[in-house]
Parts: C-alpha cells; structure tokens; sequence
C-alpha cells in the first residue's frame, strides 16, 4: 500500500482556512503548512493524522485555540504554530504527545501557564 508520507504546501500564497479533510491523511508524517495566509482555525480532524510526527502551522493567520484533539497524535515530535493570531492556553493533553521534542508558539496572544503534564516531556527540548 502507498501512503502519502510528506505534504509541503509551504511558502506559497494560499490563503482561507485549512481544510479539514486532511485530517484523512492518516498515513501522512510529516505536514508542512507554514508560510502562507492561511485564515481560521486550526481544524480538530488533525488530531486524527495518527502518524504525525511534524506539524509545521506557523506564519499564518490562524485564530482561535490549539485544538486539545491535537493531543491525540502521540507520535507528534515537533509542533510549531509560531506566528500567528492564536490565543488562549496550551492544550493540557498536549502533554500525552510523549516523543514531543519541540513546541513553538513564538509570536502569538496565548495565556495561561504551561501545563503540568508536560512535566513527563522528557523528549522535550525545546518550547
């Protein structure tokens, strides 16, 4: 069976919101959406990509919160939503990834404090 593995719609100029369709990229490993003007919210159906290890957002124009359903994809290694308009707190489940080695939420309006269960992160280098 083929899968798709890589999606690298990057530094292009698309715009709108992301589809929420490809959260039926369950086999897909790596998604590269950064660089564009991407609008709205980040779509829940990511969290069903399974065999997500990179999920690169950042330097959009995404609004509202990190979709806790994002705390789903534990083989997720690198979450980077740096950059744009996104606001409220980090995910507590964010912390049952447990290979994430590096979260960035660089450059946008969240609050609240970093959640306890990242405590047990120890893959966590970076945030």
């Amino acid at each position: 069976m083929q899968a798709l593995t890589v999606l690298d719609l990057s530094c292009n100029m698309l715009s709108g919101p992301i589809p929420p369709i490809l959260g039926n990229l369950t086999y897909t490993e790596k998604l590269y959406l950064y660089g564009n003007k991407l609008t709205g919210r980040i779509p829940p159906e990511l969290g069903n990509i399974t065999k997500l290890h990179y999920l690169e957002l950042n330097d959009n124009l995404l609004s509202g919160q990190i979709p806790p359903e994002l705390g789903k994809l534990t083989d997720l290694f690198d979450l980077n939503v740096a950059n744009n308009n996104l606001e409220g707190p980090i995910p507590e489940n964010l912390g049952s990834c447990k290979n994430l080695n590096s979260l960035n939420v660089h450059g946008n309006k969240m609050s609240g404090t970093i959640p306890s269960t990242f405590q047990s992160l120890e893959s966590m280098t970076y945030l």
